[in-house]
């Protein structure tokens, strides 16, 4: 959920609704998913209510403009006098559709192919054909250490989705083949057929209202407040927290694909490890490299390759198990649909 979530709600109310949510879904799961099945038709019903109070003045106006009236000069100052009125909401209608059928932006990184990198690819598909899912075209490398699946929407809300798997560089380098191989299985088991049809769907719909609630707060359209804005910002908000539950289910299913695919110790030592080097990468290598900048004229050249080494180097992770034990630590909260580290492994 995270920062989108909060925007209108405090966080109290937040942690109330998803611990009076999770009791509900503990004691009757099936009526729990009927509802949050009936919130998310809730959502569709608004937009299209919305299309099509929008559609009517578009299509009134479209008829006086395919008259003869507007064949001269009088023509055409007696339409703009006379129907005036309805050229706000066609104004109205064209930001609302933009809104609505945005096509979120693809994922910023280094685009892989199948010709150079033939066994990463190779990979990728044993793991789709394991989990259901079809085939993965577009694998990006970025600059993170982290692994994730996105899912772009071509029709904002209305969905056709692309799928892009996203790979870290920083994070490839510090897991072992197996333990890559266990992230792998983790991130594309999100989109397994292996999972009900109607959480996949819950989850499409979860990651589309936040791109949409993003690219809202981007655009920041004053005239679309009016009409579309006061719902969404309760809407959205609303049906993160109360299907929040059943995306930290679908959490647990990935790690549980993992498991069976990769083994318990391949899953449990690719999270110790990417724990430890989060906490090295945030807590000391960038915060040397802040420290360092004060007192250069100009910036390194060589962070990224310099970060690579530190991640390759076992004394790194020897020397920082504290981190480790600041994650065994930390209980899962509210606010990640990502269950704690304790409570994964």
């Amino acid at each position: 959920m995270g920062e989108y979530l909060v925007v209108g709600w405090s966080a109290k109310k937040l942690d109330i609704l998803v611990e009076n949510t999770e009791k509900f879904a503990r004691k009757n799961i099936t009526l729990y998913r009927f509802q949050v099945a009936l919130f998310a038709i809730l959502g569709y019903c608004y937009l299209f209510l919305i299309i099509t109070f929008f559609f009517f003045p578009l299509i009134l106006f479209s008829i006086i403009y395919s008259s003869k009236s507007h064949q001269n000069i009088w023509g055409w100052i007696h339409i703009t006098l006379m129907y005036l009125p309805i050229f706000p909401f066609i104004f109205l209608t064209l930001i609302s559709f933009r809104v609505l059928f945005k096509n979120c932006l693809p994922p910023k990184g280094k685009y892989l192919n199948r010709v150079e990198f033939p066994k990463l690819f190779d990979l990728i598909d044993e793991i789709t054909n394991k989990l259901k899912v079809p085939t993965l075209k577009n694998v990006v490398l970025n600059e993170e250490l982290n692994a994730a699946v996105i899912q772009v929407s071509k029709l904002g809300i209305f969905g056709w989705y692309e799928n892009y798997l996203i790979l870290g560089i920083p994070l490839m380098s510090v897991l072992s083949t197996d333990e890559f191989r266990s992230v792998l299985v983790h991130e594309i088991g999100h989109l397994s057929g292996n999972h009900s049809r109607f959480n996949g769907w819950i989850f499409r719909l979860r990651e589309t209202l936040t791109q949409m609630q993003k690219h809202m707060q981007k655009v920041n359209e004053g005239h679309t407040s009016i009409f579309v804005t006061p719902f969404i910002r309760w809407y959205i908000p609303f049906f993160d927290a109360y299907s929040f539950i059943l995306a930290r289910i679908n959490e647990y299913d990935a790690d549980k694909f993992a498991l069976q695919l990769t083994g318990a110790e391949n899953c449990a030592l690719s999270m110790i490890k990417i724990e430890i080097a989060n906490g090295f990468v945030n807590n000391i290598f960038w915060q040397n490299i802040y420290q360092n900048i004060e007192h250069q004229p100009k910036p390194p050249d060589d962070v990224y390759t310099k970060l690579l080494e530190k991640l390759q180097d076992v004394n790194t992770f020897k020397n920082n198990y504290n981190f480790l034990k600041k994650a065994l630590a930390r209980k899962t909260n509210n606010f990640d649909t990502h269950p704690c580290l304790t409570q994964s492994l």
